[in-house]
């Protein structure tokens, strides 16, 4: 969300969702039929939404109903419900990005910078916003300013391994 362009989620990145394995004999990509032998397609992208717990994770008719096209795969905790329930989860993230994008107008205007971080880190400047992501195994500084949005708890101003958070510099 804060790159420059025009930001695209695909189906399931809300929730954190991984491919699911699909079985050949339960295959429905037509693409894929006969013009990729030996390769999956696209179906383990392209499996049911988890919507909650219930059968079929709430894809279909109440009760469980039909099956639906492919299968589900296991969920645990990646529903639409139970994201819905947890603002620490993958959804209530995604929101927040797409909430600060649209209220920030340096997220969709301003030049991309990218500025010098330590090796494992990335830091990029966008106007007065700092998004510092940190690709390493170990905490690693979050830098000066107000702390706007974080993927995790910014614990005495280090960013957590694996994590990044969205700084505005002071004075801006």
């Amino acid at each position: 969300m804060a790159l420059r362009g025009t930001p695209l989620l695909y189906y399931g990145d809300e929730l954190g969702l991984p491919d699911v394995a699909v079985p050949a004999a339960a295959a429905r990509d037509p693409l894929a039929a006969g013009t990729l032998p030996g390769k999956d397609g696209r179906d383990p992208c392209r499996t049911p939404m988890p919507w909650d717990a219930s059968a079929h994770f709430g894809f279909g008719p109440a009760g469980g109903g039909a099956a639906p096209w492919l299968p589900t795969g296991p969920r645990g905790g990646r529903t639409v419900a139970d994201q819905e329930a947890d603002p620490a989860s993958t959804l209530q993230l995604t929101r927040r990005l797409i909430a600060l994008r649209a209220a920030e107008p340096d997220l969709r205007r301003a030049p991309l910078r990218f500025a010098g971080a330590p090796p494992g880190v990335l830091v990029i400047e966008r106007g007065a916003l700092r998004v510092t992501l940190n690709l390493t195994d170990r905490a690693q500084p979050r830098g000066a300013g107000k702390l706007v949005l974080a993927t995790a708890p910014v614990i005495g101003g280090a960013i957590p391994a694996w994590s990044g958070a969205i700084t505005r510099r002071s004075g801006a």
